[in-house]
């Protein structure tokens, strides 16, 4: 059930800083790859306003844009959770699986890490079923599976074990959340669109190649990134727990060496993340057209090759001269079988002589 007093206008949240602090240091930032985009033959034009620019082939995301974006995105979820709201974390990704849960829990809100299941939202009578057989099962598991066979108790305990991995983050939810948080929403489409059906209101983390129309409130973030799905994360769980009266992990903390975890993701690869300091100070890529293409090369084998051969024409000698004549001394010469000899004695052997007389032609009568 929607409430309609969560519907808090962005304009009232902008000038509101605190102290003039950062929500993430600069630092921080950087380190987590934030601003790393797609390639850019693989983008959104609905996202131009938030590129910076293009760097070896692939899109620079603002980072002041994606900070003001989060630090907006903060006051509303931290004013709506004041209010009562309820949050549901969505991401199936499976290096935003783990950051999902452990964010949502921290946060005492639903989360969706393995599977939507279609009408989460829209059928929930059907998903109400479904938490009421797991419940259902778990009864049975602690009872040992009585009065069940063994083979019929290791098929309940899959059966059990594939609901609690689908239903683990939602069982709770008795009514619609208010909120969505989803950290990508071209990969978790479904949610998305149940969502907008049934109202919720969807914040997504969008990257380059995604619609930020999608969403009712974009954040302009690396969504492939370990290190940038858990740094956005975490800010938007503390603002649901200082709304309810616990302590934030990251945000306005200014913990220089808080630890992102994670590795680094195929596109921080390619772009060369031990720079990236020097890439933001505008000092890396400023004489870049002028640098001087490396040239690729390597030592020639030509020296080891053997000498290649004069292909002339064999010249008769004493040695392979054919022999036509044959003397006393010699051996005569043999004649080679040719084909025409070969057809000529099968075309004798098959032809047999006649042994009978030909068979005479009855006699006319009269």
């Amino acid at each position: 059930m929607e409430n309609k007093n969560l519907n808090i206008e962005a304009d009232n949240l902008v000038s509101n800083e605190i102290d003039g602090e950062k929500i993430v240091p600069n630092n921080l930032v950087l380190s987590a790859g934030i601003y790393f985009g797609h390639r850019t033959q693989n983008w959104n034009p609905k996202m131009s306003k938030f590129i910076h620019s293009k760097r070896k082939g692939i899109h620079i995301i603002d980072v002041s844009k994606s900070m003001k974006a989060l630090e907006l995105t903060y006051k509303i979820i931290q004013n709506a959770a004041a209010k009562g709201a309820t949050f549901v974390f969505v991401g199936t990704k499976k290096h935003a699986k783990e950051i999902i849960k452990e964010e949502a829990m921290r946060s005492n809100s639903f989360f969706v890490s393995e599977r939507w299941l279609g009408g989460t939202l829209t059928n929930a009578k059907t998903i109400f079923s479904q938490i009421k057989e797991l419940e259902r099962l778990e009864n049975l598991k602690a009872r040992d599976y009585d009065s069940y066979t063994k083979k019929e108790a290791l098929e309940l305990e899959k059966k059990l074990q594939k609901l609690q991995r689908n239903f683990e983050g939602i069982r709770e939810m008795r009514r619609q959340p208010n909120f969505m948080i989803v950290v990508d929403p071209e990969h978790d489409k479904i949610a998305v669109t149940e969502a907008r059906r049934k109202g919720v209101k969807i914040i997504g983390v969008v990257d380059t190649d995604g619609n930020p129309d999608d969403v009712d409130l974009a954040i302009p973030a690396n969504d492939d990134s370990v290190k940038s799905i858990r740094l956005i994360l975490t800010v938007l769980a503390d603002a649901i727990v200082t709304a309810k009266g616990g302590v934030a992990k990251l945000a306005y903390k200014n913990d220089v060496n808080f630890d992102l975890g994670g590795t680094p993701s195929r596109r921080e690869i390619d772009f060369n993340p031990n720079q990236q300091r020097r890439f933001f100070e505008d000092r890396r890529f400023t004489n870049f057209e002028d640098k001087p293409e490396r040239k690729y090369h390597r030592d020639s084998n030509s020296a080891n090759r053997p000498e290649k051969r004069d292909h002339k024409p064999a010249t008769l000698t004493e040695k392979n001269k054919r022999v036509t004549s044959s003397t006393n001394d010699e051996k005569p010469a043999t004649r080679r079988r040719t084909t025409s000899d070969s057809n000529t004695h099968s075309q004798n052997a098959k032809a047999k002589p006649r042994t009978s007389a030909p068979k005479k032609a009855p006699a006319k009568k009269d």
